[in-house]
């Protein structure tokens, strides 16, 4: 069964690509952690990824709020802060200053 967009861990690398193989085989599965992502999020509408956006943000806190709030109008510049966040979030060293997702 596929998750909604809120529901998906997208700071998870597995649980991005279990999601992925729902839509396609894994023939057709982008290869990078980047194609992937970019897939999954284009098959959501995009009040969906608005919601799973700022669940997101809500579960890293406060420097995310000031860098992405209030969340952009346009499908493709939400796709492209939440990937940005994303990849904060899988980092290995995450920086929790004020700046950090600048």
């Amino acid at each position: 069964m596929k998750l909604a967009a809120y529901d998906i861990d997208w700071f998870d690398p597995s649980a991005t690509m279990i999601e992925c193989n729902k839509y396609t085989n894994i023939k057709n599965l982008p290869v990078t952690q980047e194609g992937q992502l970019t897939f999954l999020l284009s098959k959501f509408e995009t009040p969906d990824i608005k919601t799973a956006f700022a669940d997101t943000i809500g579960k890293v806190g406060t420097p995310a709020r000031v860098a992405f709030y209030p969340l952009p109008l346009r499908k493709d510049k939400v796709i492209r802060n939440f990937l940005e966040l994303i990849y904060d979030g899988r980092s290995i060293i995450v920086d929790d200053s004020k700046d950090a997702f600048r």
